[in-house]
């Protein structure tokens, strides 16, 4: 579903469909920002349940969901891409351009616990990786005579949504087609809890119906490959 195709059957519409209003009663502008909360909703949604299909907005984005960095020698901190909001993997190339996959260092791992200065100490080939912030630190740091260093580096990653302007159009959310009713609800809910709080538990049930079918569709949309469970590695929760 678009956002305002101008034809009465977008987004804007199917709110004001619901909750009986118009661009003065319920302006344009409050319809986007509400739409983008709940956007957002519905893709943490997602990104909860799906393992090996990563999602991506190859609607909106025209951008791969994997960005290469260069390495530095002796260098262990970089910065993570500015639009992410999943980490799936880091991937770094050795001398000979063979790419490996590092893992994830867990503090909390008794390996680890007896491990970590040594890792800290000498450069070499990274093999684990730490989340701090907004950057990625590599263990141990990467020696030149051992990695790649022009584009040695490689995240893979789901980007930010695309968000929606009061200027849009024929844009349209990156669910599932069955799914984007999810944000026209969740937009009437935020404006009838306020103006006409008589059909709110109508809508909200609807509203976590969908929710629900949205999870369970993610979850099992890649049958080829069935289910498995995949740790999160960082993940921005809207909920």
């Amino acid at each position: 579903m678009q956002i305002n195709p101008g034809n009465s059957a977008g987004i804007l519409d199917d709110i004001d469909f619901i909750c009986g209003t118009d661009s003065t009663s319920y302006p344009t502008a409050d319809k986007v920002r509400n739409l983008n909360r709940h956007y957002y909703k519905g893709v943490s949604d997602v990104l909860r349940t799906q393992g090996r299909q990563q999602f991506h907005d190859s609607i909106n984005l025209n951008v791969l969901p994997e960005k290469v960095f260069t390495l530095v020698d002796g260098q262990r901190q970089y910065a993570l891409p500015a639009d992410l909001l999943k980490l799936w993997a880091i991937e770094i190339k050795d001398a000979s351009g063979n790419s490996f996959r590092l893992k994830e260092i867990d503090l909390n791992d008794p390996v680890m616990q007896r491990t970590i200065t040594d890792l800290m100490e000498t450069s070499g080939i990274p093999r684990y990786y730490d989340i701090k912030g907004e950057d990625m630190y590599l263990y141990p740091a990467p020696a030149s005579g051992q990695v790649t260093l022009t584009d040695g580096g490689r995240v893979f990653y789901t980007p930010e949504i695309d968000q929606f302007t009061t200027a849009d159009t024929t844009q349209e959310p990156a669910l599932a087609e069955p799914f984007g009713r999810i944000l026209s609800i969740g937009a009437s809910i935020d404006w009838l809890m306020v103006n006409d709080t008589s059909k709110v538990d109508r809508w909200r049930g609807e509203y976590e119906q969908l929710r629900a079918e949205l999870r369970q569709f993610y979850s099992t949309r890649n049958k080829d490959g069935g289910n498995r469970l995949i740790p999160n590695h960082r993940q921005v929760d809207f909920l």
